[in-house]
């Protein structure tokens, strides 16, 4: 059973391990003063050891962040940290704050996901200090994802780890390579990972009887929920299996079961009404766009996107998903890692029952999301940003329990190779696309129409899905004509693609390859654009600049 120390107490071995006691019976009292002494001077020394580098690791992140401050928010997934960027962006020039614009589908331009409060504070941030905006948004990111640890502290206090969990976990936490990347861009992952941790440790502080933490965890489970749903019901989850625990503890000891009833469902449903009612308003907004309509949480596009089709969850595809999941968390080694580890806890039996809850309860919250939202894990990787800080949980519990127990070679040993397959997995994977992202042409097409077209006029725009690159970069809105939407609908917009959209004009069109070009009747509508608007060929795409023909039209 893991026991909180101070640094100046003595390393205790579980009796249960196989290593040898601190003191032997029958050893001469100065003898034990001096053994006790030695391991006392070895806590100590590897827990500095420890903190300086989780404080190296730390470094190593600013480094990549710094790397990352002034480039594009270009390569792996730019359309979501564009999609969250051009929402920043317009809000910062007047856009609501409920219901905000991500102006790349057409008028009316509000189509609201999550509820914007990472956006609002980037954007914030941003007009307060005058940096770029890209940079601020990349740097508030980052600095989540370092916070989250203060919550995970919370957490190992509770639970009364050993002290060299917070340590332990923040060093592979901060080297792994799916939070170097991830966690330095664009993205509100790392915003609603740290309130869902904190929801967590306030709903633990909760069950000892804290009025503040009962109130501080429905704030944080709303904001997380609100924030990020798809984060937030894993972990909703563990707070469940939390409050459970803590019921049927007080039913054994015969205490009012009132007092935990309420709060336990103050919790859990505050924050899922409160996503209820958000869900429905971005709804309500989403329906007045005829493109964004398909995008409505009821809508059958949206749900086969999101939770996928059982053919998927069983599939190679899913097995390759949680090895690409695990490798970015814990390196190239994961597997032999994962083995390696399994060998050790079997050989030194260094794993008692609760700590075979708490490391199941984090594989469990990391398996979880790849069960409920299949598809959008199997998409997108950086959906994994969501719940690898589970399994590095579980991990990091693994390696503090061999330095708990006394095996602290063993742990230094585990911890060493783990860091080393994780600095060799980032360069392979992750550098290379923020050296050479695929997409770094398209700015080319952004500048373009930034510098020959209106601030006030809108962009049409095919064959870019709805990836707000070329608007974002351009700081114009946009309409985007999806993949998802039925070619007629595309056709019938494209027929009057000149005319104004929510009272600003069409001054650019873009036309990249796309389905839409084995239309017939398309390829003619350009044909009879051709004759009347010059074509400017820019990065493999067809650029007109239609001001006078839309003023014409």
């Amino acid at each position: 059973m893991f026991v909180e120390r101070s640094p100046s107490s003595p390393i205790k071995p579980d009796s249960r391990s196989g290593a040898s006691s601190t003191l032997e019976a029958g050893q001469p009292a100065s003898e034990r003063m001096d053994d006790r002494g030695e391991h006392t001077e070895a806590d100590h020394f590897n827990h500095r050891a420890l903190s300086l580098t989780a404080a190296l690791a730390l470094l190593l992140g600013v480094a990549v962040l710094a790397m990352r401050w002034r480039l594009p928010l270009l390569g792996m997934h730019s359309f979501r940290q564009t999609q969250t960027a051009i929402t920043s962006y317009w809000l910062m020039r007047g856009s609501p704050w409920l219901a905000y614009e991500t102006p790349v589908l057409g008028a009316p331009w509000s189509t609201p996901y999550e509820f914007p409060f990472y956006q609002l504070l980037v954007a914030g941030l941003t007009s307060l200090t005058g940096l770029p905006l890209d940079s601020i948004g990349r740097l508030v990111s980052y600095l989540f994802l370092v916070l989250t640890i203060i919550p995970i502290r919370m957490l190992s206090r509770a639970w009364q780890l050993d002290i060299s969990y917070v340590p332990i976990l923040a060093i592979v936490l901060l080297v792994s390579p799916i939070y170097l990347f991830w966690g330095t861009a664009f993205l509100i992952e790392t915003f609603v990972v740290f309130f869902c941790f904190w929801f967590l440790a306030e709903v633990e502080l909760t069950t000892k009887s804290s009025r503040a933490a009962l109130a501080l965890s429905i704030v944080c489970g709303t904001v997380a929920s609100l924030g990020k749903i798809t984060t937030f019901v894993p972990v909703a989850c563990l707070a469940g299996l939390i409050l459970l625990d803590d019921f049927f503890k007080r039913l054994s000891r015969r205490e009012s079961l009132l007092r935990p009833l309420f709060n336990g469902g103050a919790i859990m449903a505050i924050p899922l009404i409160a996503f209820e009612i958000w869900d429905r308003f971005a709804d309500a907004q989403k329906l007045k766009n005829p493109i964004a309509a398909y995008m409505a949480s009821s809508s059958p596009v949206v749900h086969r996107w999101i939770f996928g089709t059982w053919v998927q969850l069983f599939s190679a595809r899913m097995l390759l998903t949680l090895l690409r999941a695990i490798s970015d968390a814990l390196g190239v080694l994961a597997i032999p890692l994962a083995v390696g580890s399994a060998a050790l806890v079997i050989y030194y039996r260094i794993i008692d029952r609760r700590t075979w809850g708490l490391i199941a309860g984090s594989l469990g919250a990391f398996l979880l999301p790849f069960v409920l939202f299949t598809n959008v894990h199997i998409v997108h990787n950086y959906y994994d940003a969501a719940n690898a800080i589970f399994l590095i949980c579980a991990f990091a519990m693994l390696v503090s329990r061999l330095f708990s127990t006394g095996h602290r070679r063993a742990g230094w040993n585990l911890l060493a190779l783990t860091v080393v397959s994780q600095l060799l997995w980032f360069p392979v994977f992750f550098l290379r696309d923020i050296r050479h992202p695929f997409d770094r042409p398209l700015l080319q097409i952004a500048q373009a129409i930034n510098t020959n077209t209106d601030p006030d006029s809108v962009v049409v725009i095919y064959g870019q899905n709805w990836s707000p690159v070329i608007p974002y970069y351009a700081q114009r809105r946009a309409l985007m004509e999806p993949d998802f939407v039925r070619p007629g609908e595309t056709l019938a917009r494209a027929r009057r693609m000149l005319s104004p959209q929510g009272g600003h004009p069409v001054e650019a069109i873009v036309r990249c390859k796309s389905a839409m070009d084995r239309v017939p009747e398309f390829d003619r509508i350009f044909a009879d654009l051709d004759r009347h608007v010059a074509k400017h060929q820019i990065a493999g795409c067809d650029v007109y600049f239609v001001r006078h023909a839309a003023a014409a039209h």
